[in-house]
């Protein structure tokens, strides 16, 4: 799967959050974008352009946006909230990695890394 079409699955991810009824769903579609930040950098340096990073961050920001909205809904038992909360942590980290690995190798050249 090329890195497009992750990062279009990823938004599917986010674009379907507001049908997730059951705080399970929703915790295993914010664990999916989260394994999809921290898989962006298995590919190659080249492929990881400044507007696909930009691209990631906004769904990255709208995911963290959904989350909070949950949160603050109080609907889900604690248990579950703890998790949201996390999912908020574990975006923010993979997200500022992500931004950390592509400044890195940003001047790598075509081959990548």
């Amino acid at each position: 799967m090329s890195i497009q079409e992750a990062l279009a699955e990823a938004t599917a991810i986010v674009n379907g959050l507001s049908n997730a009824r059951s705080g399970r769903a929703f915790v295993a579609d914010v664990e999916r974008f989260v394994a999809f930040l921290g898989s962006v950098p298995d590919n190659k340096a080249s492929e990881i352009t400044d507007a696909l990073v930009t691209s990631v961050g906004r769904e990255a920001d709208r995911i963290v946006e959904c989350i909070e909205h949950r949160i603050d809904g109080g609907a889900d038992k604690p248990a579950l909230l703890q998790r949201l909360a996390s999912g908020v942590y574990d975006v923010r980290r993979n997200m500022e990695q992500l931004e950390r690995w592509h400044r890195h190798y940003r001047g790598a050249g075509p081959a990548g890394r």
